[in-house]
Protein backbone atom coordinates (compact mmCIF):
# COMPACT_ATOMS: atom_id res chain seq x y z
CA UNK A 1 0.00 0.00 0.00
CA UNK A 2 1.29 3.46 -0.81
CA UNK A 3 0.42 4.97 2.59
CA UNK A 4 1.41 2.04 4.81
CA UNK A 5 4.68 1.44 6.65
CA UNK A 6 5.72 -2.12 7.49
CA UNK A 7 8.27 -3.17 10.11
CA UNK A 8 9.74 -6.56 10.92
CA UNK A 9 11.25 -6.69 14.42
CA UNK A 10 12.87 -9.36 16.52
CA UNK A 11 12.36 -10.09 20.16
CA UNK A 12 14.96 -7.47 21.10
CA UNK A 13 12.90 -4.80 19.21
CA UNK A 14 15.52 -4.42 16.53
CA UNK A 15 14.17 -3.40 13.14
CA UNK A 16 15.11 -6.16 10.76
CA UNK A 17 13.25 -4.79 7.72
CA UNK A 18 11.31 -1.68 6.90
CA UNK A 19 9.26 -0.71 3.84
CA UNK A 20 6.80 1.97 2.81
CA UNK A 21 5.99 5.39 4.14
CA UNK A 22 3.09 6.97 5.98
CA UNK A 23 3.00 9.90 3.58
CA UNK A 24 1.29 9.71 0.25
CA UNK A 25 3.59 10.21 -2.73
CA UNK A 26 3.12 13.43 -4.69
CA UNK A 27 0.90 12.90 -7.73
CA UNK A 28 2.00 14.10 -11.16
CA UNK A 29 0.43 17.27 -12.48
CA UNK A 30 -2.54 16.15 -14.57
CA UNK A 31 -3.68 19.65 -15.47
CA UNK A 32 -1.50 19.85 -18.58
CA UNK A 33 -2.90 16.59 -19.99
CA UNK A 34 -6.51 17.48 -19.20
CA UNK A 35 -8.91 18.89 -21.75
CA UNK A 36 -10.00 22.51 -21.85
CA UNK A 37 -13.25 21.92 -19.93
CA UNK A 38 -11.41 19.79 -17.36
CA UNK A 39 -8.79 22.51 -16.86
CA UNK A 40 -11.53 25.08 -16.30
CA UNK A 41 -13.20 22.82 -13.75
CA UNK A 42 -9.87 22.15 -12.01
CA UNK A 43 -9.18 25.87 -11.85
CA UNK A 44 -12.66 26.49 -10.45
CA UNK A 45 -12.15 23.82 -7.80
CA UNK A 46 -8.70 25.10 -6.87
CA UNK A 47 -9.59 28.79 -6.71
CA UNK A 48 -13.16 28.68 -5.44
CA UNK A 49 -14.33 25.35 -4.09
CA UNK A 50 -11.27 24.17 -2.19
CA UNK A 51 -11.05 27.35 -0.05
CA UNK A 52 -14.74 26.86 0.71
CA UNK A 53 -14.21 23.21 1.59
CA UNK A 54 -11.36 24.16 3.90
CA UNK A 55 -13.74 26.28 5.98
CA UNK A 56 -16.06 23.38 6.83
CA UNK A 57 -13.84 20.31 6.51
CA UNK A 58 -10.75 19.33 8.41
CA UNK A 59 -8.22 18.65 5.70
CA UNK A 60 -5.68 15.90 6.43
CA UNK A 61 -2.11 17.14 6.56
CA UNK A 62 0.83 15.30 5.02
CA UNK A 63 3.27 17.57 6.81
CA UNK A 64 3.92 15.38 9.83
CA UNK A 65 7.03 13.74 11.22
CA UNK A 66 7.90 10.04 10.98
CA UNK A 67 10.11 8.09 13.35
CA UNK A 68 13.48 7.60 11.72
CA UNK A 69 15.25 5.86 14.59
CA UNK A 70 16.55 2.34 14.40
CA UNK A 71 14.19 1.11 17.06
CA UNK A 72 10.42 1.16 16.80
CA UNK A 73 8.61 3.72 18.95
CA UNK A 74 5.56 1.58 19.72
CA UNK A 75 3.66 1.26 22.96
CA UNK A 76 5.08 -1.48 25.09
CA UNK A 77 1.67 -3.11 25.47
CA UNK A 78 1.28 -3.59 21.70
CA UNK A 79 4.81 -4.89 21.17
CA UNK A 80 4.66 -7.15 24.18
CA UNK A 81 1.33 -8.55 23.02
CA UNK A 82 2.65 -9.31 19.52
CA UNK A 83 5.82 -10.91 20.88
CA UNK A 84 3.62 -12.94 23.22
CA UNK A 85 1.74 -14.36 20.22
CA UNK A 86 -1.29 -12.06 20.38
CA UNK A 87 -2.52 -9.91 17.48
CA UNK A 88 -2.73 -6.34 18.76
CA UNK A 89 -4.08 -3.09 17.35
CA UNK A 90 -3.34 0.39 18.65
CA UNK A 91 -3.42 4.05 17.63
CA UNK A 92 -1.17 6.91 18.62
CA UNK A 93 -0.35 10.43 17.41
CA UNK A 94 2.77 11.25 15.44
CA UNK A 95 5.63 12.88 17.36
CA UNK A 96 4.48 16.34 16.22
CA UNK A 97 0.79 15.57 16.84
CA UNK A 98 -0.33 16.43 13.27
CA UNK A 99 -1.66 12.97 12.38
CA UNK A 100 -2.99 9.80 13.98
CA UNK A 101 -1.22 6.50 13.29
CA UNK A 102 -3.17 3.24 13.41
CA UNK A 103 -0.93 0.19 13.83
CA UNK A 104 -1.43 -3.56 13.91
CA UNK A 105 1.18 -6.05 15.18
CA UNK A 106 1.17 -9.73 14.23
CA UNK A 107 3.54 -12.30 15.71
CA UNK A 108 6.01 -14.26 13.54
CA UNK A 109 5.94 -17.92 14.46
CA UNK A 110 8.84 -20.26 13.87
CA UNK A 111 7.56 -23.58 14.98
CA UNK A 112 6.11 -23.10 18.43
CA UNK A 113 8.17 -20.03 19.22
CA UNK A 114 7.61 -16.34 18.45
CA UNK A 115 10.77 -15.04 16.83
CA UNK A 116 9.50 -11.55 16.05
CA UNK A 117 6.56 -9.49 14.86
CA UNK A 118 5.30 -7.72 11.77
CA UNK A 119 3.96 -4.23 12.41
CA UNK A 120 1.84 -2.43 9.83
CA UNK A 121 1.17 1.28 10.34
CA UNK A 122 -1.10 3.68 8.49
CA UNK A 123 -2.43 7.14 9.21
CA UNK A 124 -6.09 8.10 9.30
CA UNK A 125 -5.46 10.63 6.54
CA UNK A 126 -6.71 8.25 3.88
CA UNK A 127 -10.05 7.83 5.69
CA UNK A 128 -10.36 11.58 6.21
CA UNK A 129 -9.44 12.26 2.59
CA UNK A 130 -12.04 9.77 1.34
CA UNK A 131 -14.67 11.31 3.60
CA UNK A 132 -13.76 14.76 2.33
CA UNK A 133 -13.89 13.60 -1.28
CA UNK A 134 -17.36 12.13 -0.71
CA UNK A 135 -18.54 15.41 0.80
CA UNK A 136 -16.93 17.40 -2.01
CA UNK A 137 -18.66 15.25 -4.62
CA UNK A 138 -21.99 15.73 -2.84
CA UNK A 139 -21.42 19.47 -2.54
CA UNK A 140 -20.42 19.69 -6.20
CA UNK A 141 -23.60 17.86 -7.24
CA UNK A 142 -25.72 20.16 -5.08
CA UNK A 143 -23.89 23.20 -6.46
CA UNK A 144 -24.38 22.01 -10.03
CA UNK A 145 -28.09 21.44 -9.33
CA UNK A 146 -28.37 24.94 -7.88
CA UNK A 147 -26.59 26.43 -10.88
CA UNK A 148 -28.82 24.55 -13.30
CA UNK A 149 -31.88 25.61 -11.32
CA UNK A 150 -30.70 29.23 -11.31
CA UNK A 151 -30.11 29.15 -15.05
CA UNK A 152 -33.53 27.59 -15.62
CA UNK A 153 -35.23 30.18 -13.40
CA UNK A 154 -33.33 32.98 -15.15
CA UNK A 155 -34.43 31.74 -18.56
CA UNK A 156 -38.00 31.35 -17.34
CA UNK A 157 -37.99 34.87 -15.86
CA UNK A 158 -36.49 36.27 -19.07
CA UNK A 159 -39.23 34.56 -21.10
CA UNK A 160 -41.91 35.96 -18.80
CA UNK A 161 -40.38 39.44 -19.04
CA UNK A 162 -40.28 39.20 -22.83
CA UNK A 163 -43.95 38.17 -22.94
CA UNK A 164 -44.93 41.01 -20.62
CA UNK A 165 -42.98 43.55 -22.68
CA UNK A 166 -44.57 42.22 -25.88
CA UNK A 167 -48.03 42.51 -24.32
CA UNK A 168 -47.25 46.07 -23.21
CA UNK A 169 -46.07 47.05 -26.70
CA UNK A 170 -49.17 45.54 -28.30
CA UNK A 171 -51.46 47.33 -25.83
CA UNK A 172 -49.74 50.67 -26.46
CA UNK A 173 -49.86 50.19 -30.23
CA UNK A 174 -53.58 49.35 -30.12
CA UNK A 175 -54.51 52.97 -29.19
CA UNK A 176 -53.17 56.05 -30.96
CA UNK A 177 -52.25 59.40 -29.42
CA UNK A 178 -55.84 60.69 -29.82
CA UNK A 179 -57.30 57.71 -27.94
CA UNK A 180 -58.64 56.01 -31.06
CA UNK A 181 -58.57 52.20 -31.09
CA UNK A 182 -56.40 51.08 -33.98
CA UNK A 183 -57.01 47.37 -33.64
CA UNK A 184 -57.96 44.67 -31.18
CA UNK A 185 -55.31 42.52 -29.53
CA UNK A 186 -55.14 38.87 -30.48
CA UNK A 187 -55.76 37.05 -27.21
CA UNK A 188 -53.07 34.56 -26.23
CA UNK A 189 -53.92 30.87 -25.97
CA UNK A 190 -51.53 30.37 -23.04
CA UNK A 191 -53.13 29.00 -19.90
CA UNK A 192 -51.08 31.00 -17.42
CA UNK A 193 -51.75 34.39 -15.82
CA UNK A 194 -50.12 36.32 -18.65
CA UNK A 195 -52.41 34.57 -21.13
CA UNK A 196 -55.42 35.54 -18.99
CA UNK A 197 -54.18 39.14 -18.90
CA UNK A 198 -53.75 39.17 -22.67
CA UNK A 199 -57.28 37.89 -23.20
CA UNK A 200 -58.61 40.49 -20.73
CA UNK A 201 -56.82 43.28 -22.63
CA UNK A 202 -58.27 41.96 -25.88
CA UNK A 203 -61.80 41.96 -24.43
CA UNK A 204 -61.43 45.48 -22.99
CA UNK A 205 -60.11 46.89 -26.27
CA UNK A 206 -62.90 45.16 -28.19
CA UNK A 207 -65.56 46.77 -25.98
CA UNK A 208 -63.78 50.12 -26.20
CA UNK A 209 -63.74 49.89 -30.00
CA UNK A 210 -67.47 49.11 -30.01
CA UNK A 211 -68.17 52.09 -27.74
CA UNK A 212 -66.08 54.41 -29.93
CA UNK A 213 -67.99 53.19 -32.99
CA UNK A 214 -71.27 53.82 -31.21
CA UNK A 215 -70.23 57.39 -30.39
CA UNK A 216 -69.23 58.04 -33.98
CA UNK A 217 -72.57 56.70 -35.20
CA UNK A 218 -74.37 58.73 -32.54
CA UNK A 219 -72.83 61.95 -33.84
CA UNK A 220 -73.93 61.04 -37.36
CA UNK A 221 -77.49 60.26 -36.23
CA UNK A 222 -77.65 63.44 -34.14
CA UNK A 223 -76.54 65.51 -37.11
CA UNK A 224 -79.19 63.88 -39.28
CA UNK A 225 -81.95 64.49 -36.74
CA UNK A 226 -81.04 68.16 -36.24
CA UNK A 227 -80.98 69.06 -39.89
CA UNK A 228 -84.80 68.90 -40.15
CA UNK A 229 -85.54 71.55 -37.45
CA UNK A 230 -82.66 73.65 -38.78
CA UNK A 231 -84.26 73.57 -42.22
CA UNK A 232 -87.56 74.69 -40.67
CA UNK A 233 -85.87 77.59 -38.88
CA UNK A 234 -83.99 78.56 -42.02
CA UNK A 235 -87.17 78.60 -44.11
CA UNK A 236 -88.89 80.68 -41.44
CA UNK A 237 -86.06 83.22 -41.48
CA UNK A 238 -86.20 83.35 -45.26
CA UNK A 239 -89.91 84.10 -45.09
CA UNK A 240 -89.27 86.85 -42.52
CA UNK A 241 -86.77 88.46 -44.86
CA UNK A 242 -89.56 88.90 -47.40
CA UNK A 243 -91.74 90.67 -44.83
CA UNK A 244 -91.60 94.34 -43.89
CA UNK A 245 -89.81 94.49 -40.54
CA UNK A 246 -88.52 97.42 -38.52
CA UNK A 247 -84.78 98.00 -38.49
CA UNK A 248 -84.38 96.75 -34.89
CA UNK A 249 -86.08 93.47 -35.78
CA UNK A 250 -83.89 93.01 -38.85
CA UNK A 251 -80.80 93.26 -36.63
CA UNK A 252 -82.06 90.35 -34.49
CA UNK A 253 -83.01 88.41 -37.60
CA UNK A 254 -79.47 88.79 -38.93
CA UNK A 255 -78.07 87.54 -35.60
CA UNK A 256 -80.43 84.57 -35.72
CA UNK A 257 -79.26 83.89 -39.27
CA UNK A 258 -75.63 84.02 -38.13
CA UNK A 259 -76.34 81.61 -35.27
CA UNK A 260 -78.16 79.28 -37.63
CA UNK A 261 -75.23 79.31 -40.04
CA UNK A 262 -72.84 78.53 -37.21
CA UNK A 263 -75.01 75.64 -36.03
CA UNK A 264 -75.13 74.31 -39.59
CA UNK A 265 -71.34 74.52 -39.74
CA UNK A 266 -71.02 72.61 -36.48
CA UNK A 267 -73.34 69.86 -37.70
CA UNK A 268 -71.32 69.58 -40.89
CA UNK A 269 -68.13 69.19 -38.87
CA UNK A 270 -69.81 66.59 -36.67
CA UNK A 271 -70.68 64.57 -39.74
CA UNK A 272 -67.14 64.73 -41.06
CA UNK A 273 -65.36 64.17 -37.73
CA UNK A 274 -64.78 60.70 -36.34
CA UNK A 275 -65.30 61.86 -32.77
CA UNK A 276 -67.55 64.47 -31.18
CA UNK A 277 -64.73 65.80 -28.99
CA UNK A 278 -62.51 66.36 -32.01
CA UNK A 279 -65.11 68.48 -33.78
CA UNK A 280 -65.82 70.58 -30.69
CA UNK A 281 -62.08 70.96 -30.10
CA UNK A 282 -61.54 72.21 -33.64
CA UNK A 283 -64.29 74.83 -33.22
CA UNK A 284 -62.85 76.05 -29.95
CA UNK A 285 -59.45 76.65 -31.56
CA UNK A 286 -60.97 78.80 -34.33
CA UNK A 287 -59.79 82.42 -34.48
CA UNK A 288 -62.54 85.05 -34.03
CA UNK A 289 -63.00 88.76 -33.32
CA UNK A 290 -63.65 89.06 -29.60
CA UNK A 291 -64.74 92.71 -29.90
CA UNK A 292 -67.57 91.79 -32.26
CA UNK A 293 -68.74 88.98 -29.98
CA UNK A 294 -68.77 91.25 -26.93
CA UNK A 295 -70.54 94.02 -28.80
CA UNK A 296 -73.28 91.66 -29.97
CA UNK A 297 -73.64 90.20 -26.47
CA UNK A 298 -74.00 93.66 -24.87
CA UNK A 299 -76.54 94.71 -27.50
CA UNK A 300 -78.60 91.65 -26.70
CA UNK A 301 -78.54 92.41 -22.98
CA UNK A 302 -79.58 96.02 -23.64
CA UNK A 303 -82.66 94.82 -25.50
CA UNK A 304 -83.45 92.21 -22.82
CA UNK A 305 -82.95 94.64 -19.92
CA UNK A 306 -83.89 98.14 -21.13
CA UNK A 307 -84.22 99.40 -17.56
CA UNK A 308 -80.45 99.01 -17.06
CA UNK A 309 -77.69 101.02 -18.64
CA UNK A 310 -74.91 98.81 -20.04
CA UNK A 311 -71.61 100.20 -21.27
CA UNK A 312 -68.80 98.35 -23.05
CA UNK A 313 -65.24 99.64 -23.13
CA UNK A 314 -62.96 97.91 -25.62
CA UNK A 315 -59.26 98.88 -25.56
Amino acid sequence: RTTARIFVIDRELNVLARAGSLKRPSLPDEQAAASGAARVWQWLERETLHPLYALVLKQPSEDFGEEQAGRVALPAREVDGALSGILTVDRRPTPDGKAIIVSAAHPIWVGDQVKGAVIVEETTNAVLAERNRAFERLFSIVLAALLLGSVALTLYAARLSARIRRLRDEAEAAIDAQGRVRGVLAGSNAGDEIGDLSRSFSSVLSRLAQYAGYREQMASRLSHELRTPIAVVRSSLDNLKLSLLPDDARVYMERAQQGLNRLTHILTRMTEATRLEQSVGDDERERFDLARVLTGCVDGYRVAYPQHTLKLEIP
